[in-house]
């Protein structure tokens, strides 16, 4: 969208007694910018639980300096936050970093939403170049009641996002936000496209 007023309707489909569903439309001068699906519920507080993984072993927050914000080439979002390179994996599969909101504030899930597509793309680290990665469709699953108990405003959250396919210009990035407990607070997956310049 432009920068500009939007239409924003959000439409309630189907209310259950643990979950309900609803959509939301957002358009400028009515075309359709964003469309988003939800599904809404109290996380409960006991049941099945497993884990096969555990959070990635990354550079220490005291060891890595924070992403320049107003460098050459950083998008103006990323501003926004505070952010500090902390993992290199897997032939440039696999990349990510200690991630805070710029002015600290309870992580809550619209924030650890936008934190799932704050980190550069790991089509960058593929490509070994910046490239035009647009959004085609990213799910976010918030697997923790948030913020959690001992987490502070101020702290960081670890973010790992990797690949393993892109065909036809069109790749995937799963994304993890980890508490820094250790605690898997939030999975997104995404399908973006490489847009080459010229294309």
């Amino acid at each position: 969208p432009a920068v500009g007023p939007l239409d924003v309707a959000a439409v309630l489909e189907r209310e259950g007694r643990s979950y309900t569903a609803a959509t939301l439309r957002i358009e400028q001068e009515g075309r359709p910018m964003a469309l988003g699906l939800a599904t809404l519920g109290a996380l409960p507080d006991a049941g099945a639980a497993w884990s096969r993984g555990a959070p990635p072993v990354a550079t220490a927050l005291d060891d890595v300096e924070p992403l320049a914000p107003h460098a050459t080439g950083v998008p103006a979002f990323m501003r926004n936050y505070d952010m500090r390179p902390a993992l290199h994996e897997d032939d440039g599969h696999v990349t990510g970093a200690w991630i805070r909101a710029r002015e600290p504030r309870p992580l809550d899930a619209p924030l650890a939403a936008a934190m799932t597509d704050a980190w550069a793309p790991v089509a960058f680290a593929v490509l070994g170049r910046p490239v035009a990665a647009p959004t085609l469709d990213l799910t976010v699953h918030v697997r923790r009641p948030l913020p959690p108990e001992a987490m502070r405003p101020e702290d960081f959250v670890l973010g790992r996002f990797s690949s393993r396919h892109a065909v036809g210009g069109v790749w995937e990035e799963d994304g993890e936000l980890w508490s820094p407990a250790g605690e898997l607070l939030v999975q997104s997956r995404q399908l973006a496209l490489v847009r080459e310049p010229g294309a």
